[in-house]
């Protein structure tokens, strides 16, 4: 139990240094550079964080009713690209739906709810019930863990997403900041409804190869006050602060709202009241219920 309770915390705190370094790195003089280069590059290559193989930070599921609107809101660029390809062309490649796929279950969507979600695709792009039970139902389970060699497979870092080697448009995987061009890049941000100084920025980082900052400037883009302290090193972590973030934008706006409903009610109740208090009716009170 307490391995479970502090474990994630030290991965955090190790990650959240791991990012830091990196960036002292780069303000180091030459000789520091040359002597330390290959041991810290090989430590940001490294993903230490939480391993998301299924279920969101609060333990909770996301149902496919819930998907559109999540994936819209909270998916960082890399997985609402490939949803949207899917949504497009009824298909993904193999790499794709294992980046997707992989993603889906981190998030909370059940193995169940993935088979479901992938027949329904795939049926719409011409395939039978049939053919997609044989040709990709087993590998959704298997990345579940319930077939093979029953290995709970965690969802794809942002390293290893950068490392892949994506071909084509149409791929449907990678990260879009390293392996699109600027064109396709640029349109992209701005379909987000970016201000231009920040797409333009974003697109900058992506050119002199900041990956991640660059994808970390679209989420304090499109969450003002969120924050991600430790830096961002995986779309599901992207996705699970997104959620967290609107969650409590949500419930501060549904207090603010309540606080106003109630001053409306006591003011339309003043307003209804009796001017003067002679004019009041008295109240009737059981003099039985009044306590001895």
């Amino acid at each position: 139990v307490l391995v479970s309770v502090f474990l994630p915390a030290s991965r955090a705190r190790l990650s959240r240094s791991l990012t830091e370094n990196a960036r002292a790195f780069h303000n180091k003089a030459e000789d520091e550079s040359e002597r330390l280069g290959p041991l810290l590059q090989n430590l940001t290559n490294a993903y230490l964080g939480p391993a998301f193989a299924s279920g969101n930070t609060a333990g909770g599921h996301i149902t496919l009713d819930q998907l559109p609107a999540v994936m819209n809101t909270s998916a960082p660029l890399c997985m609402r690209s490939s949803y949207q390809l899917l949504k497009d062309n009824h298909h993904l490649k193999h790499d794709a739906r294992q980046q997707l796929g992989l993603f889906l279950k981190g998030i909370g969507v059940t193995m169940e709810d993935s088979v479901a979600f992938w027949r329904e695709e795939f049926m719409k792009g011409g395939k039978t019930s049939e053919q997609f039970d044989k040709q990709y139902a087993y590998n959704i389970r298997h990345s579940y863990g319930v077939e093979g060699k029953r290995t709970n497979y965690t969802a794809y870092s942002c390293v290893k997403i950068i490392n892949s080697t994506p071909v084509g448009d149409q791929a449907g995987h990678g990260c879009p900041y390293k392996h699109w061009d600027a064109g396709r890049l640029h349109s992209s941000l701005t379909s987000m409804r970016l201000s231009p100084a920040v797409v333009s920025d974003v697109v900058d980082k992506a050119k002199n190869h900041h990956y991640q900052v660059a994808c970390m400037k679209v989420y304090e883009a499109l969450h003002p006050t969120g924050i991600i302290e430790e830096g961002l090193n995986h779309p599901n972590q992207y996705f699970q602060n997104s959620l967290k973030y609107y969650e409590e934008k949500a419930e501060k706006e549904g207090k603010a709202s309540g606080k106003t409903a109630s001053k409306d009610k006591e003011m339309a109740k003043d307003k209804d009241a009796p001017a003067d208090a002679s004019e009041a009716t008295p109240m009737a009170v059981d003099p039985t219920a009044i306590a001895t």
